[in-house]
């Protein structure tokens, strides 16, 4: 599917191969029961929430506005060549089989990620800490020391 606007909630399951294409989704995404799925420079302004372990994944080029919770999930491949995240995703107990290339994601620093949350009284610091610590173990897992540093200095602010 190309260039196609989804304007409400949508769920995607049983199927073993789906791929977007310059997508807009403006509701939630629930992904469940699939192996492969692409979504190619395409934007999520709300939650996308994963049901279910994959085999390759490939979120070239897309851009995400909400929080994302990558926790708990085991990918065999993953791609976020050019993503961009403006909340620091959530990758706690996540698995990959492969490395996973992280230079060029664009992640918020953390006073970014601060002045975009709604209410700064229900925010816990120590959360946004953990989520920066997890990417720099990721970006050290993938010998991307420019991303290490970045992430441990964001972990620091």
């Amino acid at each position: 599917l190309e260039k196609i606007i989804f304007a409400g909630d949508i769920k995607i399951s049983d199927s073993s191969f789906f791929k977007f294409n310059k997508c807009h989704f403006y509701g939630n995404v629930e992904l469940d029961e699939m192996k492969k799925f692409i979504f190619s420079n395409c934007h999520f302004y709300h939650k996308l929430e994963f049901n279910h372990n994959f085999e390759d994944g490939n979120f070239k080029g897309s851009v995400f506005y909400k929080d994302v919770n990558f926790s708990g999930l085991t990918f065999k491949r993953i791609n976020f060549n050019n993503t961009k995240f403006y909340k620091v995703p959530n990758f706690e107990f996540t698995e990959f089989s492969t490395q996973i290339s992280l230079s060029k994601i664009t992640i918020p620093k953390t006073k970014q990620a601060i002045e975009d949350i709604d209410n700064i009284d229900h925010i816990f610091l120590t959360d946004l800490e953990a989520k920066y610590r997890i990417l720099k173990s990721m970006a050290i897992f993938s010998n991307d020391y420019e991303k290490e540093l970045e992430f441990f200095s964001n972990e620091l602010e």
